[in-house]
C-alpha cells in the first residue's frame, strides 16, 4: 500500500525508502527473492535518487544477495554502497528522507552484517578478517547510547573471531557484546546471541581457555533469556 501511494504521488524518494524497509523485512524473514524484487523496482527511478538513498538501496541489496549464498553479488553490492556513500556529500544528515544513513557507522555495519553472513558461510578466512576488520570499525563510530547497534556489531566480530581461531580475542568481544546487551530487547540480537552460542559449542580452543568459553556459554544462555 505504501508502495502504491508513493507510486501515485510521484514520489521517487519515499517509493525508494518503502522498498528499501520492505526488502530488509522480507530477508529477514527468508523471502529473499520477494525482497530482490522489491528492491529491484527502484531502480527505474535510480537517477532520481540521491547517493546516500543509493548507498541505504545497495545494503539492502547485499543482505539479500548473502542471504541467498551469492557472495559475489554481496561483495559487488557492498562495494557499490561504499562508492554511494563517497559520493553524498557532507550535507547527507539534513536529507529528510536518508539522513538516517549519513553516519559511517550505519553504512559501515550495515553492509559489515551482509558480509558476515558470507563469511559465516564460506568460512574464508581472508573474507571474515576483512569483516571482523569492517566491523570493528563500525563500532567505533557507534556512540554509547547506542547499545542495540554495538550489542550486534560486537556479537558478530566475536563469532567471526572465534570461528577463525582467535579464541582470546573472541572471548574479549563475547564479554564487550553482552555488556552491551543489557537491557536491550530485540529478536534479532536474541538471534545473534544463538548463533553466537552455536559458534562457541562448536570450537576448539586451547584447554587453558576452556574455562572460559564455558563461563562465556553460561553468559550467553542468561543473555538470550532477558533479550
Amino acid at each position: 500500500m505504501a508502495m502504491q501511494l508513493a507510486t501515485e504521488a510521484e514520489d521517487v524518494q519515499q517509493r525508494a525508502h518503502t522498498a528499501t524497509t520492505l526488502g530488509r523485512h522480507l530477508t529477514y524473514v527468508g523471502q529473499v527473492s520477494d525482497a530482490l524484487d522489491v528492491i529491484g523496482l527502484v531502480h527505474s527511478d535510480w537517477r532520481g535518487i540521491p547517493p546516500l538513498g543509493r548507498a541505504a538501496v545497495r545494503i539492502v541489496e547485499a543482505r539479500a544477495y548473502a542471504k541467498s549464498h551469492d557472495s559475489q553479488a554481496c561483495i559487488r553490492a557492498v562495494a557499490q554502497c561504499d562508492e554511494e556513500f563517497a559520493a553524498s556529500g557532507l550535507d547527507g544528515a539534513e536529507d529528510p528522507v536518508w539522513g538516517y544513513y549519513a553516519d559511517a557507522g550505519q553504512i559501515l555495519g550495515d553492509a559489515g552484517h551482509a558480509l558476515f553472513d558470507i563469511a559465516m558461510a564460506t568460512h574464508d578466512r581472508q573474507q571474515m578478517a576483512m569483516t571482523i576488520s569492517r566491523l570493528q570499525s563500525a563500532y567505533s563510530y557507534h556512540p554509547m547510547g547506542a547499545a542495540r547497534s554495538r550489542a550486534l556489531t560486537m556479537i558478530r566480530i566475536a563469532c567471526l573471531q572465534v570461528r577463525n581461531g582467535n579464541f582470546a580475542s573472541g572471548l574479549n568481544s563475547v564479554r564487550a557484546g553482552l555488556t552491551d546487551a543489557r537491557g536491550v530487547h530485540s529478536s534479532r540480537l536474541r538471534d545473534d546471541l544463538r548463533v553466537l552460542d552455536s559458534v562457541l559449542a562448536n570450537s576448539d580452543p586451547e584447554p587453558s581457555l576452556a574455562g572460559e568459553l564455558a563461563a562465556a556459554r553460561a553468559h550467553v544462555a542468561e543473555c538470550v533469556r532477558q533479550v
